[in-house]
């Protein structure tokens, strides 16, 4: 999630409406990532970045005080590499994408957005009313309705999502990912992630080694919670389990000691793709791309 920032530069429902899937555009931030421009409070539109890896929607401390929100408690969290921390929350008055309004929520501050110049982190709980497409390719975000959603369900494949939810405040959803030489692993979706991260201890499957191993580089990336060592090489492919034609081949990915998640699929996951979530039924739709 927060390598967004370093990069400076993703509950049950009722029936679908018909006739009402609105489609809007996303905006490419650079390294993969991107956003949308969303109205606080009836406000001009603002950009948002989509970022299914964080755990809740972040405001900048500098959005805070403009839209002058009052603390409602605190939130504690563990980051991916399973350091603590513990944020100011505050209910933030009604979002809009378009003629889009999203579900209520509630967002934390960190002073890192505004420290490294990063727009305000939309969370998947924005998205928990009904499915959503993502288009990349297109670049567009389509809110669907029954009638698009049943095309959907017809022609793309299915992947069953395992959703991470805490005090109905966040939200997030884990997919089965298919490795080399028979490995698996349940992976994080994160849009706010510009590469794909796994656990080293899967680096032994793949025939690799941490150290005296050519073909694995030793670097260190900087994290909210300071220098990360990471072990940088090459697998043949990463694939969903039950849409294996996802897939991303001779592929570039982190590894790093004792995360808290097997993996974290990032934007080079995703980049070119289509994936719609259903998030009131836990689950996802992909078409691979074409060509």
């Amino acid at each position: 999630m927060r390598s967004l920032i370093l990069g400076a530069l993703l509950i049950a429902g009722g029936a679908l409406p018909a006739g009402a899937a609105t489609t809007v555009p996303l905006l490419m931030l650079g390294d993969g990532h991107f956003g949308v421009n969303v109205s606080v409070g009836g406000r001009a539109p603002q950009l948002f970045a989509i970022d299914t890896g964080a755990e809740m929607t972040y405001a900048p401390n500098s959005l805070v005080t403009r839209l002058g929100l009052k603390s409602v408690g605190t939130f504690s969290f563990l980051s991916p590499s399973g350091m603590g921390f513990q944020v100011p929350m505050y209910a933030l008055p009604p979002l809009r994408i378009g003629d889009v309004t999203l579900p209520g929520t509630f967002a934390e501050d960190w002073d890192g957005l505004d420290k490294f110049a990063v727009p305000p982190l939309l969370s998947l709980w924005s998205f928990t009313d009904g499915p959503v497409t993502f288009d990349l390719a297109k670049k567009t975000l389509t809110f669907e309705d029954a009638g698009s959603f049943a095309a959907i369900t017809r022609n793309a494949q299915r992947a069953p999502l395992a959703a991470a939810r805490d005090r109905d405040r966040s939200l997030l959803v884990f997919v089965d990912v298919d490795f080399p030489n028979g490995a698996h692993g349940q992976c994080l979706l994160d849009t706010g992630s510009g590469a794909t991260t796994l656990d080293a201890r899967y680096l032994p499957a793949f025939g690799m080694n941490k150290s005296g191993d050519a073909r694995v580089l030793t670097t260190y990336s900087e994290q909210p919670e300071g220098p990360r060592r990471e072990y940088t090489a090459k697998i043949a492919s990463i694939a969903l389990s039950a849409a294996p034609s996802l897939r991303m081949t001779n592929a570039q990915v982190a590894f790093i000691d004792h995360p808290i998640y097997d993996c974290e699929l990032g934007n080079d996951f995703w980049v070119g793709n289509v994936f719609t979530l259903d998030l009131p039924h836990d689950a996802m739709y992909v078409v691979a791309a074409k060509g």
